[in-house]
């Protein structure tokens, strides 16, 4: 049986998972002492700099070919 979910999702959705702990790993020490808004704004800031990763690694432009079985 056929998956609904392409490589491409799935290769996507795992870099993300590890680009977000890197990321996330960087400022564990600053989230524990951060007052609400601190940990907000930390929050803004590790999701822009898994985006700008994630546009870089794959950029919107590309093309990806699928192979169906």
């Amino acid at each position: 049986m056929n998956s609904i979910i392409t490589p491409q999702w799935k290769a996507r959705s795992e870099a993300y998972a590890a680009i977000r702990r890197e990321v996330s790993s960087r400022y564990a020490d600053e989230r524990k002492t951060a007052s609400a808004w601190r940990r907000l704004a930390l929050w803004f800031k590790i999701e822009h700099e898994v985006r700008k990763e994630m546009k870089r690694r794959f950029p919107p432009q590309a093309l990806y070919t699928t192979r169906l079985v």
